[in-house]
């Protein structure tokens, strides 16, 4: 109906411009603003749908910290059965401590990770999830025209923003309740050698938690029932509202920066925890350590700490000392004994020695073959090469010497006699037996054979035995193919190229044994530093460890109180924003409203009652409260699936009834 009277007023408003004295080209002001309307309302539904889907897409990069974290506590828990055995096997203070520190630096480090993620990715959510909201109302401003006229557009597009308000509030309990999951899980970890009071503090933490949840949602009952009672107090309530959110907004920011301090404290703590403990640790073992480490007989293995490395190694490369593994990540690299390095060091100079005694045999050999070669070079080519021509003489003189006997044979004249004795003395003075060369006893071939023969025996009578730099010449040498033949410039060449395989080998030992010297160097210097602690004052050390783990485990604690502080005061302010949202409705809808977000804040207090009443049951232990927050996940999970669907069907009804105007 709205598109036929819209038509049939462009056309009384055409019918008029054509009746005119003028055609003019602008639009007329309510066609222009029925199209800026228009637009107005398509720009809103691009713009809540986008950030709808950028909502979507934030909850599900949540989700995938959410994996993260699921992944770290699964490292946490490998490392937690090494300790766990290693605290087994344990037999003394030291080495219960040692398992002790390291269940606990392992909780610590895995934490760290578990915070990163998940803490991003909730603000990251409810930043996302605040625009969609912002789009929305905006949404529904543009479409309250609409709305007034359209019983069930209004009613639709009602359902839908409490539907999507519903969503997200589940999403960011889940993500919520999974990191707290994290944590428990984490904290169950080596509990019996961490615990500390963990269970106690963490159930303290959550119970004052939902105390000041419980005394806010009862006295936002006490604000709407007012203003239910007495709509004229609306804006008074309003300013009030308006003050409390700013005023909430001020305490979120002092809060996490805070939080941020706390984050700060509680690592400052773990490190100071992590020195007391390796300065105790280092006075009780000294002795021991001594001996293990300046072993010339024996291979021993042990760790030395962070807190010494740090100090003598610049902390990017550590990792790439020693045997480049960490005890639990945590307590700082495994260092062998002196023997070990020690071996590995004669070996190395063993075989320097011995390549470099190679490269000095093989370089007096080069230099007598390279002062043969330059006198002898020159004059062995010429010599080969005149074999070579005079052979290469007796097949063409060979070939006369038939064609002129067949010639002499057909007619044998004086002259054609003449002819094949000329033949045959040129033949016979290159060689007096042409079919087998090698054996020739005179001719020019003999003679140039001869004197290469002559040249090779006065090289192998020299003072240098050179009867291995034979080779076999290339088979159409007039030589033959058994024949053997100095090739100097070849053999040069193959012992240089031993050489340089043997320098190249040199460099690799070199840079392997200066590593295997900075590695006994540290050691040594390690072992130094242990001979300089006095024994006197280990009641102290271990005193001052045990403070160093009291501050720690505060630290830990406070951290904790302060993110269960912030995230009831951003409860607090989701809940003064929904009230702002109500006060700011449309008038004849507020009481409806009112009544419904009473009903709604009763049911939280029900249920946070029965959390508070539940709160001995879910922290009996920490398997009790794993599965109470994972029944808890699995219930939310199923309430965020209904209001999901309901979301998206109400605005698949909004849609509809858009498209019948």
């Amino acid at each position: 109906m709205k598109n036929l009277k819209l038509l049939t007023g462009t056309a009384v408003l055409a019918g008029l411009l054509l009746t005119t004295g003028c055609v003019k080209n602008e639009e007329a002001d309510g066609v222009k603003a029925l199209r800026q309307a228009q637009a107005a309302k398509l720009n809103a539904e691009a713009t809540a749908t986008t950030l709808a889907a950028e909502a979507e897409a934030a909850y599900r990069n949540a989700e995938t910290a959410v994996k993260q974290a699921e992944v770290a506590i699964k490292e946490a828990e490998a490392r937690a059965k090494e300790i766990q055995n290693a605290y087994n096997e344990a037999s003394n203070e030291i080495s219960i401590a040692n398992a002790q520190i390291a269940a606990d630096l392992n909780q610590a480090q895995t934490q760290a990770i578990i915070d990163k993620a998940l803490v991003t990715a909730e603000k990251d959510l409810a930043e996302a999830q605040k625009d969609l909201e912002i789009a929305l109302s905006k949404y529904e401003s543009e479409l309250a025209a609409d709305a007034a006229k359209n019983k069930n557009l209004s009613a639709y597009l009602t359902a839908y923003k409490e539907a999507i308000t519903d969503v997200n509030t589940l999403r960011q309990e889940i993500i919520g309740l999974q990191r707290n999951l994290a944590t428990a899980q984490l904290y169950f970890l080596n509990n019996n050698l961490t615990d500390s009071g963990n269970l106690a503090a963490a159930k303290t933490i959550q119970q004052e938690y939902l105390n000041v949840k419980l005394g806010y949602l009862q006295g936002w009952v006490e604000r709407y029932e007012a203003v239910m009672g007495d709509l004229a107090t609306i804006a008074d309530e309003l300013v009030d509202v308006k003050e409390d959110i700013y005023n909430l907004k001020a305490q979120i920011d002092d809060k996490e920066v805070e939080q941020k301090l706390a984050e700060q404290a509680r690592e400052v703590a773990l490190e100071e925890y992590q020195a007391a403990y390796d300065a105790w640790e280092e006075v009780v073992n000294k002795d021991n350590l001594i001996d293990l480490f300046s072993d010339e007989e024996n291979i021993n293995s042990e760790i030395i700490p962070y807190s010494y490395l740090t100090n003598v190694i610049d902390p990017d490369n550590i990792e790439e000392t020693g045997a480049g593994d960490s005890d639990f990540d945590t307590e700082g690299i495994y260092f062998q004994s002196y023997k070990y390095y020690n071996d590995w060091i004669e070996g190395f100079e063993a075989d320097i020695d011995a390549n470099e005694e190679l490269i000095s045999e093989k370089e007096d050999v080069v230099d007598l073959l390279e002062e043969l070669h330059e006198q002898y070079a020159s004059q062995l080519a010429a010599l080969e090469q005149a074999v070579i021509t005079e052979f290469e003489k007796i097949e063409p003189l060979l070939h006369e010497v038939n064609v002129a006997e067949i010639a002499n044979q057909a007619e044998q004249t004086t002259a054609s006699q003449d002819a094949l004795d000329d033949a045959v003395d040129a033949l016979e003075a290159v060689t007096d037996n042409p079919g087998d060369p090698m054996n020739s006893t005179s001719g020019t071939f003999y003679d140039a054979y001869t004197a290469y023969d002559e040249f090779i025996n006065d090289v192998n009578d020299s003072d240098i035995d050179l009867s291995f730099l034979y080779m076999a010449n290339y088979a159409e040498s007039p030589l033959g193919p058994n024949e053997e033949v100095v090739n100097i410039p070849y053999f040069i060449g193959v012992f240089n190229a031993e050489i340089e395989s043997w320098e190249a080998e040199i460099d690799g030992w070199e840079d392997d044994m200066s590593e295997y010297e900075a590695d006994l160097e540290i050691v040594e210097g390690y072992v130094a530093y242990l001979e300089g602690l006095q024994s006197g004052n280990l009641t102290a050390l271990e005193t001052s460890y045990q403070d160093a783990k009291a501050v720690f485990y505060a630290a830990r604690v406070a951290y904790d109180e302060v993110s269960a502080e912030l995230a009831a005061l951003k409860a607090e302010l989701v809940r003064a924003e929904g009230f702002e949202d109500v006060l700011e409705g449309n008038g004849e809808d507020i009481s409806d409203d009112l009544y419904e977000n009473v009903t709604g804040l009763k049911e939280q207090i029900a249920k946070t009652e029965a959390d508070i009443a539940e709160i001995d049951n879910d922290f009996a232990n920490w398997e009790a409260l794993i599965a109470s927050l994972e029944a808890k996940i699995a219930q939310k999970q199923t309430e965020l699936d209904i209001y999901q669907a309901e979301a998206d069907h109400y605005k698949e009804l909004i849609d509809a009834e858009l498209g019948e105007e």
